[in-house]
């Protein structure tokens, strides 16, 4: 157990001290220079702009055949009550976020609230070893907080951070109807979060799962009584164009992926392509394309493992499994989803569970990043944050291609236990019963 909790702390502390640095040199570059440095997005007009966006569909017609939104329609009722009155008459997202800019601080509170509330979830656990002092609840808050992810969702005013709000919430009340009901509210926030029905399917916990569906259902229903529209059966064609666009540039694809599926678009895709030999493109395509396939075929062995296993597997562990599988497996979630994994993965962390994963954990989080291009030249614009007219060249930082190899390793140490297991559990079958010649 010591051994454990110094591995524990040090990690704390690193991660503490680098986020800290971070969030000073942010300061001096936003001070400075007029933006925020990379990893954050590279366009320094478009800052909250998924905030504002969402809330200006949620209040005009044509969200899912003009704008071709992707976000189940609860997301818009959300986008609703966040809306201001006074702002109705905006005529686009932009013109809505000069209107009511205090409107992103209910995201900002909201990201507080679900990081004190993992912070609470890992405490509990922790006091079930030995006491823990005053200060670890806030130092766990503060990483959190000023984990890159969710520093990124923030710039973005992604919707995300209620969808983690809402696993933290589901998280801290356990495998009961509460737990079931928050995570009916992130599933209709984040539609791929359906997946996470399947721990409960292969838990045999029948009652969760029907609980948790039955509460969707409801919560979709409300949301269709205050949003009526017409169009909303268009989400699923939009999902699967949205998956497949070609009109995404090669930097929206490549910057912040989590997985070689990106790669694999931004080969097919990029402008950068015309200048690399042709004997080297195929070969980075080949590499690519190798790499996304064995993504999918590790995707699909991970979810076969967990059911085979399910009576060995932690509920919490197959929840992780599960969130690093949707993540690996497609390039249009965004990295911002890996804080979606961060209430599950600190509570597995105070259990004494996947200790010698924390150097991934940390790559994953970690704000520092380091730009090594390609570059992306862009016209000059005005920063929403300075208002300050900014003419930069950002490019792909090293994140970029190491996030999507870590996650990937980190889905095989996840299940590659599993596997090992249950091929002993098949030799001493063979043992028991021997094969007759």
């Amino acid at each position: 157990m010591p051994t454990t909790l110094n591995a524990r702390y040090k990690f704390g502390i690193a991660l503490l001290l680098s986020q800290l640095i971070f969030i000073g040199y942010t300061t001096a570059t936003l001070h400075t220079s007029g933006h925020l440095p990379a990893p954050f997005f590279y366009d320094v007009s478009d800052t909250f702009m998924d905030f504002y966006h969402t809330n200006f569909w949620a209040n005009s017609p044509g969200r899912y055949n003009d704008w071709h939104s992707i976000y189940p329609i609860f997301t818009f009722w959300i986008g609703q009550l966040m809306s201001s009155a006074q702002c109705a008459t905006a005529s686009n997202a932009a013109a809505l976020r000069t209107c009511a800019p205090e409107a992103i601080w209910l995201l900002f509170a909201s990201y507080l609230l679900g990081a004190w509330i993992c912070a609470a979830s890992a405490v509990r656990q922790l006091n079930r070893y030995q006491p823990v002092r005053w200060w670890v609840t806030p130092a766990i808050t503060a990483m959190i907080l000023m984990a890159m992810p969710g520093l990124f969702a923030l710039e973005r005013g992604n919707y995300i951070i209620l969808a983690f709000v809402c696993l933290a919430t589901s998280e801290w009340f356990g495998r009961n109807w509460k737990g079931a009901l928050f995570l009916a509210f992130a599933i209709n926030l984040k539609q791929y979060l359906i997946l996470l029905w399947f721990v409960p399917f292969i838990k045999r916990r029948y009652d969760y799962l029907l609980i948790s569906i039955l509460f969707a259902l409801i919560i979709n229903q409300f949301a269709m009584i205050f949003i009526q529209d017409d169009q909303y059966g268009m989400l699923f064609e939009n999902m699967l164009g949205f998956s497949n666009t070609t009109a995404l540039s090669f930097f929206e694809k490549m910057w912040y992926a989590t997985s070689f599926s990106a790669w694999t678009k931004g080969l097919a895709y990029s402008p950068y392509v015309q200048n690399i030999p042709p004997f080297t493109l195929s070969l980075l395509t080949v590499i690519a394309d190798t790499a996304r396939y064995a993504s999918l075929l590790l995707v699909c062995a991970s979810f076969a493992l967990i059911a085979y296993r399910a009576h060995d597997i932690s509920w919490g562990k197959s929840s992780l499994i599960t969130l690093v599988a949707i993540m690996v497996a497609t390039d249009s979630i965004g990295g911002y989803a890996i804080i979606l994994a961060i209430p599950v993965t600190v509570v597995l962390l105070c259990q004494n569970r996947l200790i010698h994963l924390l150097p991934l954990f940390f790559i994953l989080v970690i704000p520092f990043d380091i730009t090594i291009g390609p570059y992306n030249i862009l016209p000059g614009r005005v920063s929403y944050l300075s208002h300050q007219y900014i003419s930069h060249i950002p490019g792909l930082t090293l994140g970029t291609y190491l996030r999507p190899p870590v996650l990937f390793l980190l889905l095989i140490l996840l299940t590659y236990p599993l596997l090992i297991q249950s091929r002993t559990i098949l030799r001493n079958t063979k043992s028991i019963f021997p094969t007759k010649v």
